[in-house]
């Protein structure tokens, strides 16, 4: 793998499905973990977006655990080599492929902590808005979301006038989604309160709490969230459809037991009778969440303190 003697397609099915086999119990966390370290020097796209993603569900797992901080420190020496070999500006030749995978891979590399990308994404961002330099168009998402990663309250405001200002959906959408990205849980309750405003659209709400419920410095906010403006949102998409499955799906993504217990206890007062598939199977996902945590966590946390 580390040498690439097997094919691209290989390198992917092997990670693949080392990470399905640890999920389910059959591999072990720290031979899954082992096994990463020789991915650091892949350059197939396909194989990177596959790893990219595995990473970020294991930093879900233990985001709410001492492992986290360590964790993040694992997921940015996964992702330095490559952002130096892909770099922030576009090469002529640069595959589509690559495109995207630079905007995957820089964007992954700020969320887990780089302080350097995080620096160089906000002096692009700074530079757009103070000298008019145009951002390029496939890094654009990155260099906001990185923005606003560690802003504050006035670089926040800043990037929600940019949005009530913009006049492409496409703009606004970006930006919108940005917002979701805070470590500052004050800033993301301002991003969730905005997000029932009649400046966002409506399916642009479900978007917000979506995306705010997947910011793994804070996760129970969304939850609060829909529970406190439940009636309102209830309201407007307790028809039926993918706005109400999608804001009750978010029970999946829970890996604490107190979480559970509350999200069950929440909808047997609450009936819902157009979201009760997606309610039943957002529960036995989270149950399955916990399960591996508890099976996991020691192991996790003596692999990340031996080897970082």
């Amino acid at each position: 793998i580390e040498n690439k003697l097997i094919s691209p397609v290989d390198r992917l099915g092997i990670q693949n499905d080392s990470h399905a086999l640890c999920l389910n119990g059959t591999v072990r966390i720290d031979h899954l973990l082992e096994l990463l370290n020789f991915y650091k020097n892949e350059t197939n796209p396909h194989v990177w977006m596959n790893v990219s993603k595995n990473i970020d569900h294991l930093n879900h797992l233990l985001a709410n655990t001492p492992c986290k901080d360590k964790m993040e420190t694992f997921s940015r020496q996964m992702f330095s080599s490559i952002a130096n070999t892909l770099g922030w500006d576009p090469k002529e030749t640069d595959s589509d492929l690559n495109m995207i995978l630079r905007s995957n891979i820089l964007l992954r590399l700020g969320i887990y902590g780089d302080s350097t990308t995080i620096a160089t994404a906000k002096t692009i961002f700074s530079n757009f808005k103070n000298k008019n330099t145009a951002i390029n168009p496939d890094i654009r998402s990155v260099v906001y979301n990185l923005t606003t990663k560690e802003c504050s309250s006035s670089e926040y405001d800043e990037m929600l006038d940019l949005y009530l200002k913009a006049s492409l959906s496409e703009e606004r959408t970006r930006i919108l989604n940005a917002l979701t990205y805070p470590t500052n849980p004050n800033l993301l309750k301002k991003t969730l309160e905005f997000s029932l405003t009649n400046d966002v659209r409506q399916h642009d709400t479900i978007r917000i709490i979506l995306g705010v419920s997947r910011n793994t410095n804070s996760q129970n906010l969304a939850w609060e969230f829909i529970k406190n403006n439940w009636g309102e949102l209830n309201k407007r998409y307790g028809k039926g459809g993918f706005g109400i499955m999608s804001l009750v799906s978010i029970g999946s993504l829970f890996t604490q037991q107190n979480d559970l217990d509350d999200y069950i206890l929440f909808f047997n007062q609450t009936s819902v009778p157009s979201a009760d598939r997606s309610i039943k199977q957002s529960i036995e996902q989270s149950a399955l969440n916990i399960q591996w945590l508890n099976q996991n966590i020691k192991l996790t946390t003596t692999w990340l303190e031996y080897n970082l």
